[in-house]
This record gives C-alpha cells, sequence and structure tokens, in this order.
C-alpha cells in the first residue's frame, strides 16, 4: 500500500517562506556524504602548506603535541580566529548552528585523520559548507596520558585558514570528543 503525501496548507507553506526567509539554492551538483564522511574522496588537493609536512613526517616519527601543553581527554577546546561577534560565539559554543556536514575521525591513524580532515575541508569548502562537526574522540587509551587525534587535530584546525572558529560540543552532542567548526570561504 502506498503512503499518502502528507498535505500542506496554504497558511502553513506561507508561515514557513516567513521563517525561512529568501533561500538560494546551491550551484554544486556535488554533494558531501552526510551517511558516511570517512567515504569522502580524497581526490581533492592537500593545502600546500600542510603537503610537505606530511610528506616528510612518516606516521611512527610525528611528534605528539606540536603545541606547549597537551590538552587532555575531559578538557573543552575553543578557538576563535576573531572577527566573530558575541551573539555568534555563543551560539557556536551551544552547537546552535545546524550542522551541514560531519567527519568522523575514529579509529583512523595520524597520518589517515590528517588526510581525511584535509580532503573533507577542501570538499565543505568547494560547496559552500560552512557549519560542520568534527568527532576526533577523547582518546582514552592505555598508550598515553594525552589524547592523540584530539590534540593534532586541534593543532591542525588552529593552523588553517579556513577555520574561523570551533568550539568543543555540549554534552548531548559528544562533549569533549566532538567539535563544532564554523568554517569561512577560501578561494
Amino acid at each position: 500500500m502506498k503512503s499518502k503525501k502528507p498535505t500542506v496548507s496554504e497558511e502553513d507553506k506561507a508561515l514557513f517562506r516567513t521563517y525561512i526567509g529568501k533561500v538560494q539554492p546551491l550551484n554544486s551538483v556535488e554533494k558531501v556524504n552526510l551517511q558516511n564522511p570517512s567515504q569522502i574522496s580524497l581526490g581533492s588537493r592537500l593545502h600546500k602548506k600542510y603537503r610537505a609536512e606530511f610528506k616528510a613526517e612518516p606516521e611512527l616519527e610525528i611528534p605528539l603535541y606540536d603545541r606547549q601543553n597537551p590538552i587532555t581527554s575531559e578538557e573543552s577546546l575553543y578557538f576563535n580566529r576573531g572577527g566573530l561577534q558575541e551573539k555568534a560565539k555563543r551560539k557556536l559554543k551551544r552547537g546552535q548552528f545546524l550542522s551541514e556536514a560531519e567527519l568522523d575521525l575514529h579509529g583512523l591513524t595520524v597520518a589517515q585523520a590528517y588526510q581525511e580532515l584535509m580532503a573533507f575541508l577542501d570538499r565543505c569548502n568547494s560547496q559552500s559548507i560552512r557549519h560542520i562537526r568534527i568527532i576526533h574522540g577523547k582518546g582514552r587509551s592505555a598508550a598515553s596520558d594525552y589524547p592523540i587525534l584530539k590534540n593534532k587535530v586541534n593543532n591542525w584546525l588552529r593552523d588553517h585558514p579556513q577555520i574561523l572558529a570551533f568550539s568543543s560540543a555540549t554534552k548531548n552532542d559528544g562533549g569533549a570528543g566532538v567539535l563544532y567548526v564554523w568554517l569561512r570561504k577560501i578561494d
């Protein structure tokens, strides 16, 4: 039996248009795979700044931490490149932006996570995606006192020109193992 498509009254349609406002369709036919972001093609170029670093650092020789103090598993992250209004900062920290795409880095090596992240950011830029979630996990393991991937992602994002701001997610969205990220357009 075929299910009937629900009917929407003209009044509801008008109300919806009032709240949504003016919209513009995306120009790109290509879409980000939201079901399994780790399957995104790595065909896009890596940023020049990172290309040499990535080739020069075999996985076993990558330093554990690039910055002064490593971040702990439960520590929240926040970064703002500047230029955000206070209201936008609060919305980011509260997770009040609709996430347009998500990348899960669980189970990847540092080298794989780097490649996935750079390709994902390139893809988001080409599709004008501005609000994303990155799942790096909390990195609890016996091998290290600090989460390796969380620290690496923190450093890579701070150095990446496309990143406007990021914040650890709320508890309901994964807490210290997930980041809300606000991107800006790069040509």
